[in-house]
């Protein structure tokens, strides 16, 4: 009797192709005309409903209701954004819309006032010669091990931690090394999310999440955190005879684009200033410039910049010079 494995074959190979798909890395995408979150869910996750999620991993995003064709945002794999959370002040956004109202595309803003966004400013980081932290997250009030946007953490300090005191919450993202000659430049420090000490239970200090640009987790470190100033842009940004090379991105992309912040291996001590203004270069096929970029922040020996614009993909390891 002849047997077919045809049923057999074709569902292996569609729990196959569902796997894959599941664990796909994180990915860029750059916003088009007409674009909407509710659409981009659609397309890129087959879920239009997770929308929110996607909303909630890209914090340079302040209002759903507007994106701008241009712009990038980075889209996790359906596996990891079916498994977060959204803060609660976001799902009571999310539950008051109907799906056309997920996002509407608007003009974009030609004319801006900053270099960069501020969430996104703080969410980025830096690269730091030793891990800064001066406290951690021990524990939060559900017991849960990561929480989001007015929730409850308890805290440990090394300073008093007075009632009303804010924090950053940081991660150590990696140990970044030098794409030419390997050598260690520092920790990559990303900001999850910003803290208010409230008060103490039995002794424990407590502190309320004022902002979270990803999920807070148990074991973040903390640093004192004032209110920060956004670079500016200028007509006439300096444009320094220096030179270097782009080490990390933010969030770790290899292939980057304009809106994109990277890291250099220049800074202060080299006579870098915040605004600063060069060209980003390949080598291939021959050295020629491929895009734009000026500093944001600064560390003694390294600093973050914003890709302003390009003509091709920039990677990691490109070189900058005036």
């Amino acid at each position: 009797m002849k047997k077919t494995f045809f049923p057999f074959v074709v569902v292996l190979l569609f729990a196959i192709s569902v796997v894959r798909a599941e664990d796909q890395a994180s990915r860029e995408y750059i916003i088009q005309k007409g674009d909407t979150l509710w659409d981009i869910s659609d397309s890129e996750l087959e879920d239009n409903f997770l929308w929110p999620k996607l909303w909630n991993v890209n914090p340079q995003i302040e209002n759903p209701d507007r994106i701008y064709p241009g712009s990038s945002i980075i889209i996790p794999s359906r596996e990891e954004l079916m498994r977060m959370t959204i803060p609660p002040e976001k799902a009571r956004i999310v539950k008051k819309r109907r799906k056309k109202a997920a996002a509407v595309v608007v003009p974009k803003i030609e004319k801006q006032k900053f270099l960069v966004d501020r969430n996104l400013y703080l969410a980025s980081g830096w690269i730091d010669d030793t891990y800064p932290g001066q406290g951690e997250i021990v524990s939060t009030e559900t017991g849960r091990t990561m929480v989001g946007q007015h929730e409850m953490v308890y805290i440990n300090t090394q300073d008093n931690a007075d009632i009303d005191t804010q924090y950053l919450v940081i991660r150590e993202i990696k140990i970044v090394h030098h794409p030419e000659s390997n050598d260690e430049l520092g920790h990559q420090i990303r900001v999850s999310g910003i803290i208010k000490v409230v008060g103490d239970d039995d002794g424990q200090k407590k502190a309320l999440v004022l902002e979270s640009f990803e999920n807070v987790h148990v074991g973040d470190g903390l640093i004192p955190f004032n209110e920060i100033e956004l670079p500016p842009v200028t007509e006439n940004p300096r444009t320094p005879d220096n030179s270097g090379y782009i080490v990390e991105s933010h969030m770790n992309l290899k292939l980057l684009r304009p809106g994109n912040i990277i890291f250099l291996d220049k800074g202060k001590e080299d006579g870098l200033m915040i605004g600063d203004a060069f060209l980003i270069y390949t080598d291939t096929p021959v050295r020629r410039p491929i895009g734009n970029m000026q500093i944001i922040s600064l560390r003694n020996t390294t600093a973050g910049a914003v890709i302003t614009d390009s003509k091709n993909e920039i990677t990691v390891g490109s070189t900058w010079a005036n």
